[in-house]
């Protein structure tokens, strides 16, 4: 685990008022559901740590973009109040995973080629083997399908059908296998995900920069809010590297926004190496590297080691190729260690649920928990000072036991 940001032993203050802006990975979720995901997280995170959480009806804003809870929080020393937003790119992920299927697969397929041809997959490979077999497994599928229509095609012929029409038979149950069977392991999903990285790469995502400039707006008004302790920027995923480009966009309008260390960026299971390895990825890693470099940030950068789509025991930064800085702290997990064995076992071998585990609820208590780290009392800052200590300031009544003299781990 790397080191903290502080550099004195003094007490963490408990933060009563939080603002978080959350962006959510390459998955269009609809309000209802975000409501719904919302509503679980109240029923079930608080019960692990004993505590008492409630969420308001959801506000969305009138052009949909963000949508916002009002949560508080609660245990028998301590209460945090917590301006929870979510900051919607569903409209530009949307642009990629709707409309025809054949046109959305070819142009998938084809902007996966582009990452192998330009050398990036075998970037990947030397960063982090899983994730360089994840980047491949939409390739190895379309060469096992053809594999597989052939076979159905020569057992046609074999069984006395005319061979045009044995090679017609087979071409069907290829086509019947890439849409069905590649339902089935996320192919589809795969496919749109690499289209919209190598157009985010190259800068050719339709409505991606006003989509930025009014998240940055977003984040800017949040962090000149003056009742809150502490302003927290999360993403997962993908969300990460749009999280990041929103606060540059925030920054090159107002270079000393973040002066005053009251703001945080949270990143997991992030897609900052998928994009910025890319040749063309000059303004994402700009991007990183401007942010990186605001020595008044915390930012936490969370992997996962079973998780095959992020890069653990990377950098963001200096694996770009950028300078060192300090930032982020990274925090290398075991999923398992977040769910417990059983829940571990229910989804180990669905590598998206897998993925999302870094913004859902625990099933142990942890150093890590996203909702106590949105809505409980203790900073990100002074988390990632204590380290694997962080868990134990929580009694077991809920209580908030500020201790001096921690230290990170």
């Amino acid at each position: 685990m790397s080191e903290g940001f502080r550099e004195s032993a003094e007490a963490p203050e408990p933060v009563r008022r939080r603002r978080v802006l959350h962006l959510g990975g390459f998955e269009p979720v609809a309000p209802e559901v975000l409501a719904r995901r919302m509503e679980a997280a109240m029923e079930r995170f608080p019960p692990l740590w004993n505590i008492e959480a409630v969420a308001s009806p959801p506000d969305l804003s009138a052009d949909g973009g963000a949508m916002s809870f009002e949560v508080e929080a609660k245990g028998p020393n301590w209460q945090t109040r917590t301006r929870y937003t979510i900051l919607r790119w569903d409209t530009v992920i949307e642009s990629y995973t709707r409309g025809n299927w054949l046109g959305r697969t070819v142009g998938g397929y084809g902007a996966l080629l582009g990452f192998l041809a330009n050398g990036t997959i075998g970037r990947f490979f030397r960063k982090a083997r899983r994730y360089g077999l994840f980047s491949i497994y939409p390739l190895v599928s379309l060469v096992l399908f053809l594999l597989l229509g052939w076979g159905v095609a020569a057992i046609f012929y074999f069984l006395g059908v005319p061979q045009g029409l044995a090679w017609l038979l087979g071409f069907a149950a290829f086509v019947a296998m890439l849409y069905w069977l590649g339902h089935q392991i996320y192919l589809d999903f795969a496919l749109d995900h690499w289209k919209f990285a190598g157009d985010l790469a190259r800068r050719r995502v339709a409505g991606l920069e006003p989509m930025l400039q009014r998240m940055g707006e977003e984040i800017a008004a949040a962090i000149r809010d003056p009742e809150a302790d502490e302003v927290l920027i999360t993403g997962v995923s993908l969300g990460s590297v749009m999280a990041v480009e929103a606060l540059s966009r925030a920054l090159a309008k107002d270079p000393a926004l973040l002066a005053g260390g009251r703001v945080a960026l949270l990143t997991t299971g992030s897609s900052f190496l998928q994009v910025g390895l890319h040749p063309a990825a000059v303004l994402t890693r700009a991007a990183v590297a401007r942010v990186a470099a605001e020595p008044s940030l915390a930012w936490l950068e969370v992997q996962g080691t079973t998780d095959p789509v992020n890069f653990p025991g990377t950098s963001p930064v200096t694996d770009l190729g950028l300078a060192a800085t300090g930032r982020p702290v990274a925090w290398v997990l075991r999923i398992r260690d977040l769910t417990g064995e059983e829940g571990y076992r229910r989804i180990r071998r669905d590598h998206m649920r897998l993925h999302r585990q870094y913004v859902m609820p625990n099933g142990l208590r942890h150093h890590y928990d996203y909702y106590l780290i949105a809505f409980g009392p203790l900073s990100l800052r002074d988390r990632v000072d204590l380290g694997t200590k962080a868990a134990g300031l929580f009694g077991k009544d809920g209580g908030f036991c500020p201790v001096s003299g921690a230290s990170g781990d």
